[in-house]
């Protein structure tokens, strides 16, 4: 099926197409700094923590 062109030579894109992409960026970017914020980036009161730190294989 061949259709006459609505978007001219190129699409172009709206507030309204982009903005949502950018909220739900936003949101998971804000879901995941909070989880991550909350918890230990180390390991607490690992007994291995140093044997693990100077592993080399």
């Amino acid at each position: 099926m061949i259709l006459p062109p609505v978007a001219g030579e190129y699409p172009v894109f709206s507030a309204a197409e982009i903005g949502p992409m950018l909220v739900a960026c936003g949101v998971a970017l804000f879901i995941f700094s909070a989880a991550f914020g909350r918890a230990a980036s180390v390991p607490v009161r690992d007994p291995f923590l140093k044997e693990s730190l100077e592993y080399h294989n």
